[in-house]
């Protein structure tokens, strides 16, 4: 054990702390310490692909290109006054004993980089694939370090570069909010010049022929426009195999087929075992006034229960085709999560009030984000109605969220956010017009009382 390790080489502050399948070893002296996590692989588990995930053949065909990983593996985290300056994975024991133990003797991050390369390699790795692909860049984009990877975002596309320390793992392409392509490249110069390629405005066609990389099922769909044909295409290749859409492989087959031009128009995503129909395409879904579908676990053939509202009835495929064409005739469908539509209203209140402030889409990683700024302190706007709600705010002030609130109409949310963002005002001034609201403190959420919520 690693903490008993410690104690043989002179380091006796290290404790074993944990539960479960969730172990590691806190070591403190002075004002510097060390946290270690704990993982045991067990025999030749693979490892899956950071921003690559997916649930289609072909994703899970290439995690091939990621080299298995087995017995033990250990992330060091080097702290001073509690401040993390450092950290790194490494399987050798010996490794991670030697820069616990220099860093608590004193030595500087340098050093211990010096004598233990594993610290700190993940971000040179990552600096090294930003400097080789930024000089190519020759549009308007902004880089970010995160975590396990580099990314580039231009305002309708973004490409990350992977690396977890275990090499160069892969360059993902997105458009808006979608995965579209990526590429197991032989060198970093590979990695850096197919992502400038994408953040430049290739297209998919362009990308697959310079660069060589894969395209994701359907994604020449999703680039035309096609957002619901490029989901039920999805769909039809995950229902082939052992997933919870499979269930409803005879009614995938059926709008495939072109015999639900309705029901085609909109999109669809399973929870546990059911079929939540929705107006938009990604998350948070905007299902309210869609159906749902669920298996008839007391059926011998096809059948599943059609849920709407109050509405409960079990039917074949015959029955469900013609319920479903029906109540989704006339339903609006948009690309996107459930906030694009509120940002055209948003803005116009924000002119209505005489405000230079305007609600915007900022992407970090696979999230897109609306959210107005000013300064150090924002507003990040959600969607969904739920409870007397039509949507939310999260008060944010430099990167930490510091209360959310859902609001019943967006007059009194436009009127919060200027509370917050322009007069400057404290939370308890500022939130003012919410229905519902909790404020954060440290980890902790603590909704307001009922009777303290505005209406």
């Amino acid at each position: 054990m690693l903490h008993e390790a410690l104690h043989e080489v002179g380091v006796p502050e290290a404790i074993l702390r944990g539960v479960g399948v969730k172990w590691g070893v806190d070591a403190l002296r002075g004002e510097r310490s060390a946290h270690v996590s704990c993982y045991d692989y067990g025999a030749n588990r693979s490892v899956r692909k950071p921003g690559l995930q997916g649930k289609s053949p072909l994703t899970r065909a290439s995690a091939s290109h990621y080299p298995p990983r087995s017995g033990a593996e250990f992330h060091v985290h080097l702290k001073e006054r509690d401040t993390p300056l450092h950290d790194g994975r490494t399987d050798s024991l010996a490794s991670a004993i030697s820069a616990i133990c220099d860093w608590l003797s004193g030595a500087d991050g340098q050093a211990v980089q010096h004598s233990t390369p594993f610290i700190d390699r993940v971000q040179r790795k990552l600096a090294l694939l930003q400097s080789l692909t930024e000089p190519l860049i020759r549009v308007p984009a902004r880089f970010a370090v995160e975590d396990t990877g580099v990314s580039v975002y231009r305002s309708d596309r973004s490409a990350r570069l992977h690396d977890r320390g275990l090499g160069l793992q892969g360059v993902s392409f997105r458009m808006d909010w979608a995965t579209l392509a990526a590429i197991h490249p032989p060198t970093p110069e590979h990695a850096a010049a197919s992502a400038a390629l994408w953040i430049n405005g290739a297209s998919l066609a362009e990308l697959q022929h310079e660069a060589g990389v894969e395209l994701f099922p359907g994604a020449a769909l999703y680039e035309r426009g096609e957002t619901a044909a490029w989901r039920w295409a999805n769909h039809a290749l995950n229902a082939q195999g052992n997933t919870a859409i499979s269930l409803y492989r005879p009614l995938i087959d059926a709008i495939m087929a072109g015999h639900l031009p309705n029901t085609a128009r909109v999109f669809a995503h399973t929870s546990m075992n059911r079929l939540h129909f929705s107006c938009c395409s990604h998350f948070p879904f905007h299902t309210a006034g869609m159906p749902m579908l669920r298996p008839d676990p007391g059926a011998s053939e096809w059948r599943v229960i059609f849920m709407l509202g109050e509405v409960s009835r079990s039917g074949d495929l015959t029955d469900v085709i013609g319920w479903l064409e029906d109540v989704l005739a006339d339903v609006d469908s948009w690309r996107g999560s459930s906030e694009v539509r509120l940002l055209d209203p948003v803005n116009e209140r924000l002119v209505a009030c005489g405000s230079p402030l305007r609600a915007g889409w900022s992407q970090e990683t696979q999230w897109q984000e609306l959210q107005i700024q000013s300064g150090d302190r924002s507003c990040r706007l959600s969607g969904g109605s739920r409870n007397g709600a039509v949507a939310g705010l999260a008060f944010q002030e430099g990167g930490e969220t510091l209360a959310s609130a859902r609001y019943a109409d967006l007059d009194g949310l436009v009127e919060d956010a200027l509370r917050w963002l322009e007069l400057r005002l404290d939370l308890s001034e500022a939130l003012h017009a919410a229905h519902s609201r909790r404020h954060r403190s440290g980890r902790r959420a603590i909704p307001t009382q009922p009777e303290e919520a505005t209406h």
